[in-house]
């Protein structure tokens, strides 16, 4: 058991199914899961950065008053005001 092992760890690193070659003990499971956490930590920084231009467009006292002005002039009439 013992040589079988030693053998193993010198052998050349492990063809996988893909083409490519990845060292033995390398669990792709893992790359797997840090791949999907970067891409979770991403988008919920694009959402963030999102929300905070909305909120931002919401508490500008100049872009409340442009959107007060367009209100007053009619602009929003029959349309629905949050799609701007």
């Amino acid at each position: 058991m013992f040589s079988r092992n030693l053998i193993r760890l010198c052998q050349k690193p492990a063809q996988q199914r893909t083409g490519r070659i990845q060292p033995i003990g390398v669990n792709l499971n893992q790359q797997v899961k840090k791949k999907l956490e970067h891409l979770e930590i991403l988008e919920k920084i694009k959402k963030d950065r999102q929300s905070r231009k909305n909120n931002r467009a919401n508490e500008d006292p100049i872009i409340k008053k442009v959107y007060a002005e367009l209100e007053e002039e009619g602009f929003f009439e029959g349309k629905n005001r949050e799609d701007y």
